[in-house]
């Protein structure tokens, strides 16, 4: 009987095991002056806000020296292009760079 029982978990955890590596995402990208730019599909985060997401066709994009930045909004953009060493230095923001996006997030929506 512990053969059978055996020869019926086995396989089980083998496909547990296999789908756990499969299904695992990909780091995401962290984008910098000194990155390569990324393609649609490529998972990134966002520089300004931190947000992770997957590029796709209608994701927005800042336009820093000839090169796409991907963001996760609009409000977005306008800081990078502002000020893009502040965003694409490789360095972290802190909370105090999400409470502001936040507050001009719900200023646009009013």
């Amino acid at each position: 009987m512990k053969n059978v029982t055996n020869l019926l978990i086995l396989p089980i955890f083998v496909s547990l095991i296999f789908v756990h590596f499969a299904c695992k995402q990909a780091e995401p990208v962290k984008q910098s002056l000194s990155s390569t730019e990324l393609k649609m599909g490529d998972t990134t985060t966002c520089p300004v806000m931190g947000t992770k997401f997957k590029i796709k066709k209608d994701t927005k994009y800042a336009l820093v020296d000839g090169k796409k930045y991907y963001v996760c909004c609009p409000a977005c953009i306008d800081k990078i292009k502002n000020a893009p060493k502040k965003y694409l230095s490789g360095s972290s923001h802190g909370k105090e760079m999400e409470m502001e996006h936040m507050q001009k997030k719900t200023e646009e929506t009013e």
